[in-house]
């Protein structure tokens, strides 16, 4: 409105004419609500996220790609790619390092979470049993939040800016076998 009248005013000068008329804010007022929590834990096998995503694959079409992290260590203890997107093969790698990691149901520390998206994978029976066989706390990052889950996200996110782009024709090799390099 200024410029089309041709008046040119600073930026400093419109900050001190709001200051003096109290329309900022004072300096040590909050204008986010408060956390709610972290997404990284201290300790390893206390916290971990999975996720699932779809990958276009030139060879097989399109995969569902999940990996399974520890957000206190940071590291992924397994990634399981399947052209399947049905909740028991979804949920194969979880168990897989359950297995792995654990032995047993009883070793599971009590505080143990599994964080997920709301994901109909996730949500659903298959998903509900193995948490209860496992004693598994199963919590799930708020909606329409991706940093909820945000380690799983990030794991993703970098496996695809990672996963190189083959010229010319089609893959050599199955999106397993890129995916375990």
């Amino acid at each position: 409105m200024l410029r089309r009248r041709a008046i040119f005013v600073a930026r400093r000068r419109v900050w001190k004419l709001m200051h003096e008329a109290q329309l900022t804010f004072a300096p040590n007022a909050r204008r986010c609500e408060p956390r709610r929590g972290t997404v990284v834990v201290p300790m390893p096998n206390r916290r971990w996220s999975t996720d699932m995503t779809t990958v276009w694959s030139r060879k097989d079409g399109w995969v569902a790609v999940t990996p399974v992290i520890d957000n206190g260590r940071r590291t992924v203890f397994e990634i399981g790619v399947t052209k399947a997107q049905d909740a028991p093969t979804i949920l194969k790698p979880l168990e897989a390092s359950l297995q792995v990691t654990f032995g047993e149901p009883a070793i599971v520390p009590d505080d143990f979470e599994l964080r997920s998206d709301h994901g109909s994978v996730y949500t659903g029976a298959d998903c509900e049993q193995l948490c209860d066989q496992w004693k598994v706390n199963h919590t799930f990052s708020p909606v329409g939040r991706p940093t909820g889950n945000a380690v799983a996200e990030r794991v993703i996110q970098t496996m695809l800016r990672s996963e190189p782009r083959p010229s010319g024709g089609a893959s050599s090799t199955t999106p397993n076998a890129r995916m375990k390099r």
